[in-house]
């Protein structure tokens, strides 16, 4: 018992000595690497020459390691040495090289990778080299790794490819392109909310402020449209740095020697804000018009009532596209109310005879349905309006071809009246009520010649009499 009591402890003994002799052997191996005989820190020369060596993690680790070292030397040692930077410079290249291989190394850790691919990104950012980012994407898409680790570190590249391309038109004073890579900004944020790490939402300021100062309008577009990106992702979270604030632009106008003061800042309407931001603004905006006085006729007020109005019609168009409308999770828990504010929105737009307005809703698939039952309102509305026979024969014969081909002549039903009973109350001149009735006589005989008898009772609805 004692005999094996004290080989125990002999060969812990041993174990400890073992130990601590691979300790002073690594230490001395760093310091070789990293030292050069005067103790300053320099790379040795099979790092610089290192086609002999074997490329796997342990190697990129040591060559990271040693060329970070080096150009901490290079930045602690202040001179004026013209040479300096660009050996900075040469530097920085072989530490890029080292991040990618050891990004790229079959046998990396996955935090290695990221870090390395994040300081490759980095430097690029500052360098503005857009292209050699979406070379490294590329590269990160390519190698065959679990699907998680690809999407995490494309994501992590696109990120900084988007803001590259951000600070670079800024650098260049160039608002067109800024405006331009706005849907990319609503897509970054997208996949942002459904990746792991959510990296963007986490430093959205660096992205939005940088806009932001340069010109106020487009980070305020910047801002909405990541905000937008953000919901339309899963889990959407709220964040304060994307709030937009809408300064007044007070402007004065002279009406006949007085002056008429209104906020032109309301006839700019932002896109993917709230359904209550656009409500508020329709009542502002009309409460505008009602303040403007009837009898004005200067061309600058014609012109404030034509934009007032073409804002109200711009509100109901955002409308169906406002942020708290986005289904949240992938589920549409509020889809009634949803569709209640998408409906009110395209009447409204129908009984202002707005058919480029509604044509432009329909090209988006999940509206198409709702826009297509207030379609051929909007038609008729708009030939009523325009005064021109042509106009009003070719509404007439598009929206009776649409009731004859609908086999629910209970919808049919709805638009007729959807369309004549508003316009029995708001005809405000015996032109209107001449060419309203007209209209009517000429639907009534319509039906009253249909083949089929459900259709031919629609002769007899209320609203056409």
């Amino acid at each position: 018992m004692r005999k094996e009591t004290l080989r125990h402890i002999a060969g812990a003994v041993a174990l400890v000595c073992l130990s601590g002799v691979s300790t002073v052997d690594a230490a001395s191996v760093r310091t070789s690497l990293l030292e050069s005989p005067n103790g300053s820190s320099e790379l040795q020369d099979d790092e610089r020459n290192p086609e002999s060596v074997e490329k796997n993690r342990k190697y990129y680790l040591t060559r990271r390691f040693a060329l970070e070292r080096e150009i901490a030397r290079l930045n602690e040692n202040k001179s004026d040495d013209p040479t300096k930077e660009e050996q900075r410079a040469k530097l920085v290249d072989e530490l890029i090289q080292a991040c990618r291989g050891l990004a790229f190394a079959d046998d990396s850790m996955s935090f290695e990778r990221q870090s390395s691919l994040d300081y490759c990104a980095k430097t690029l950012f500052d360098r503005r080299d857009v292209a050699a980012l979406e070379s490294l994407k590329d590269e990160v898409e390519a190698p065959n790794w679990n699907g998680s680790d690809r999407r995490r570190l494309a994501h992590l590249v696109d990120a900084f490819i988007v803001k590259t391309k951000i600070a670079k038109a800024i650098d260049e004073n160039d608002a067109q392109t800024l405006e331009n890579i706005l849907p990319e900004l609503a897509q970054l944020a997208t996949d942002d909310g459904a990746s792991e790490d959510a990296l963007v939402n986490a430093d959205v300021a660096s992205y939005v402020e940088p806009i932001v100062r340069f010109n106020a309008k487009l980070g305020a577009k910047a801002k909405l449209a990541m905000r937008r990106g953000f919901r339309l992702s899963s889990p959407y979270s709220y964040n304060p740095a994307l709030d937009v604030e809408y300064k007044p632009e007070i402007t004065t106008l002279s009406i006949e020697g007085v002056a008429f003061s209104y906020d032109k800042s309301l006839t700019d309407v932002p896109q993917y804000e709230t359904t209550s931001f656009y409500e508020k603004r329709i009542a502002d905006l009309e409460n505008l018009l009602s303040n403007i006085p009837e009898n004005a006729d200067a061309d600058e007020i014609k012109q404030l009532r034509a934009d007032a109005r073409n804002a109200i019609m711009d509100c109901y168009e955002q409308i169906p596209f406002a942020v708290d409308l986005i289904p949240k999770y992938g589920i549409d828990f509020q889809e009634p109310r949803r569709l209640a504010k998408i409906e009110k929105a395209c009447q409204k737009l129908a009984q202002a005879g707005e058919t480029s307005r509604l044509d432009r809703l329909a090209e988006h698939k999940e509206l198409r349905a709702v826009v297509s039952e207030y379609r051929p309102q909007a038609t008729v509305f708009k030939a009523i309006m325009s005064n021109d026979d042509s106009d009003a024969s070719a509404a007439i014969d598009a929206l009776t071809k649409w009731a004859f081909e609908n086999p629910d002549n209970v919808a049919v039903a709805a638009a007729f009246n959807a369309i004549f009973k508003p316009m029995n109350t708001a005809t405000n001149s015996a032109e209107k009520e001449a060419t309203i009735d007209a209209l009517k006589t000429q639907f009534r005989d319509a039906f009253k010649n249909a083949e089929s008898p459900a259709k031919r009772r629609l002769a007899y609805l209320e609203a056409l009499q």
